[in-house]
């Protein structure tokens, strides 16, 4: 009797179920599919559009996509396609990124073949984000726009956690809903107990997991804003005050020089300048003028000694002695170029003297812009630079590591950046930073940059841990799915009848001792699993060899690309390569240098007349002698041709540099070689091109330098040594 009412029942609802699938094959766009598409579209574009989540700047959480999956799981692909064009347009156009339609759209499409499939809905999009929807997003704007290797992974990663919790909400609420409101191909076979356990752990747990785990990213990332932003205006603030300060302090020593002449005007004025100069580190020179702008003292000695050979040099054309005659106070000048004591761009403090109360001169400093600039390099953190700008948003004064010359206009851009929410943000020169700005006196303007890594950087790891936290995540509930199921289905469930089934673990049958059936499913598996571990254990050695291998040859090559088979120095395209790192070292910290070229005089004889393998062994034997001066480990020594090496020698006097080169002449010159009982010797030519004071010179300039030294002391006669100076 029990039998037969269950068949009744089955047959029940196998016919319900042919009746809704015949409404299902209703065409495409019939009016109910097309109007409940419609409805839920609507409400999706509405709720993309005016209640979307604001989310690490230009990032946003869209739910609207709530409506597109429930509409899917309720009424089928049809109606969902109609929902997801009104939803992805709306946030497309929000958030200014056509490719939302083509991601939304095709999210639909997938989820729904899987579905089909037999998967879950968590799974199924889960499935599509990771292996489709992400990476599709990153190659599309990877190829189509300039956005950051950090935007670009937190847009994909924001795009999937969008997706992920939207799904998560639409299947917890698919839970509740009855069998009837559900789209019957979806549910067609009884889905796995390990695919069912499964999806309710990462429903119950993941969803409340990402939700939590998103608000501590996005308050870390936001308490982290704050905190550089109060550091970054606190440095502009100190920056200020230390260069409001410093000028004070320079002005009362020209005052102190000013008043005390006034005083006592049979003082000798020149041993004060001599006290200011060397006291006070801005000023590269002090002047006292009289009244007519005449200029009667000057500190340094160098300028003193100057001053003697010059003809009444005269300011009072200048803005600062002008101001300054004409104010009776202290002036502080614009930005402008020297004369008389050189042509630098320099500031002027100025204070005026007084006699009884009449104007009798003034005592100047001048302050160079780029000595300037050092002095503000060494009070500022290593990670900010800084740019110090008049009121004409022209440059005085910036850190050395920005490239942007002095007095050039500071016109920046106020840009926005989609992963920085509460940071100011400028674009200079193709270049981005976050900076804070404070003004000092004179109306100049301090503006502290840094690099917005130090922001970015941090969300992305932020982000980085997220992912791999909701990858563990998932790996757990998976191995804790399949235990339990495994648990649950022990007596229920007969797989042993397609496995073979020759002899028993004696561990098997502890652990299964639930049937024998589960024993003989357990061993098939252990089985299995040894030969996995075989088989990649082997692969592993395989691969470690081959590993092995490939870094031995690359090493070999590695040798043989960079250094001369002969003599074992540098070849030429290993030298120029540590020599440019090595220059532009020098370059930038002002190291004196000196690049040499060697050439063995008349070599093209010596291989007529002794043949190559004698010539071999005299550049071998060159090669020894240059090794043994330029030992240091800053020295750089290459085989540059056939008969011609390079020297770079980095640090120390010039002077040293020369007479090393000397002692390889010498002591090649005194070299005697026998070749079938005659005595043979040779001597060198060399080019020598110095760097001592002038930096500016580019590598390429300073190799042809030494090259004309070269050729000099070719036409010289030979055996001679040609040195010039920079």
């Amino acid at each position: 009797m029990i039998k037969m009412d269950f068949k009744q029942d089955h047959k029940y609802i196998d016919l319900g179920r042919v009746n809704l699938s015949n409404k299902e094959h209703l065409p495409f766009f019939a009016l109910r599919t097309f109007l409940y598409g419609i409805n839920f579209g609507l409400l999706g574009a509405m709720t993309n559009a005016f209640l979307h989540i604001s989310f690490f700047g230009n990032f946003t959480l869209f739910l609207g996509q709530l409506f597109v999956l429930f509409c899917l799981v309720t009424k089928g692909l049809n109606a969902a396609i109609i929902t997801v064009i009104f939803t992805s347009v709306s946030a497309a156009i929000y958030a200014n990124d056509p490719y939302l339609v083509v991601i939304f759209s095709l999210e639909m499409i997938v989820v729904h073949v899987l579905m089909r499939k037999g998967f879950f809905l968590f799974q199924s999009a889960m499935s599509y984000w990771l292996l489709i929807g992400i990476p599709l997003l990153l190659v599309l704007h990877a190829l189509t726009s300039f956005a950051s290797a950090e935007e670009l992974f937190i847009n994909g990663v924001t795009r999937a956690i969008n997706g992920l919790i939207i799904v998560s909400v639409v299947a917890i609420g698919s839970w509740f809903l009855p069998s009837d409101y559900t789209y019957r191909k979806y549910v067609s076979k009884p889905p796995k107990l390990a695919s069912l356990i499964f999806s309710l752990c990462m429903l119950t747990v993941t969803l409340p997991a990402m939700v939590i785990a998103l608000f501590f990213i996005y308050q870390s990332t936001g308490h982290n804003e704050q905190n550089i932003a109060r550091n970054l205006k606190s440095v502009a603030e100190q920056t200020t005050t230390m260069i409001d300060v410093e000028f004070a302090r320079h002005i009362n020593g020209l005052n102190t020089v000013a008043n005390y002449l006034e005083t006592h005007p049979n003082a000798e004025s020149q041993t004060l300048l001599d006290a200011i100069y060397n006291n006070y580190p801005l000023f590269t020179s002090v002047i006292i003028t009289n009244k007519d702008g005449i200029v009667t003292k000057a500190s340094p000695n160098m300028y003193s000694q100057m001053l003697n050979n010059l003809n009444s040099p005269n300011v009072r054309d200048r803005d600062y002695f002008k101001q300054t005659k004409n104010t009776m106070e202290p002036f502080v000048s614009e930005a402008f170029i020297g004369r008389g004591f050189g042509n630098n761009l320099i500031l002027s403090l100025s204070v005026p003297m007084s006699v009884n109360g009449n104007f009798n001169g003034i005592v100047q400093g001048a302050i160079k812009l780029d000595e300037f600039s050092d002095y503000n390099e060494s009070s500022r953190p290593e990670d900010i630079q800084f740019i110090m700008s008049d009121k004409n948003g022209r440059i005085l004064s910036k850190s050395n590591d920005l490239y942007y010359p002095i007095l050039s206009n500071f016109d920046y851009e106020v840009h926005i950046d989609p992963l920085i929410r509460q940071l100011d943000v400028m674009k200079f020169q193709q270049e981005t930073f976050i900076y804070a700005q404070a003004e000092a006196a004179n109306e100049w303007q301090i503006t502290v940059l840094s690099s917005p890594k130090t922001v970015t950087s941090m969300i992305v790891n932020y982000f980085f841990v997220f992912v791999v936290g909701i990858f563990v995540v998932l790996l757990g509930f998976a191995l804790v799915a399949k235990a339990l199921s495994r648990k649950i289905t022990k007596p229920l469930v007969d797989i042993t009848e397609h496995f073979p089934d020759k002899e028993f673990h004696p561990q098997i049958i502890k652990e299964s001792h639930v049937s024998s059936e589960m024993v003989k499913l357990t061993r098939k598996l252990i089985d299995s699993h040894e030969v996995m571990s075989n088989f990649q254990e082997q692969l592993s050695e395989q691969v470690n060899n081959k590993t092995k291998q490939l870094k031995q040859l690359n090493r070999e090559l590695y040798s043989i690309a960079q250094k001369d088979s002969l003599t074992q120095l540098l070849n030429r395209a290993g030298f120029n390569r540590l020599a440019l790192t090595s220059y532009r070292n020098c370059i930038r910290n002002s190291i004196k240098m000196s690049l040499i070229l060697i050439d063995i005089d008349h070599f093209k004889n010596i291989n007529d007349t002794h043949g190559h393998p004698f010539g071999d062994k005299c550049i071998i034997a060159v090669a020894k002698v240059i090794q043994k001066y330029c030992k240091r480990d800053t020295d750089i020594i290459g085989r540059y041709g056939g008969e011609e090496f390079i020297i770079m020698i980095v640090g120390g006097e010039i002077e040293e540099h020369t007479q090393r080169i000397e002692l390889i002449k010498n002591e090649i010159q005194n070299l005697r070689f026998k070749n079938n009982k005659e005595v043979s010797s040779m001597t060198i030519s060399a080019g020598v091109c110095s760097l001592d004071n002038n930096f500016s010179i580019d590598y390429e300039d300073v190799l042809e330098l030494a090259d004309n030294q070269l050729y000099l002391s070719k036409r010289g006669g030979r055996n001679k040594i040609s040195v010039v100076s920079k």
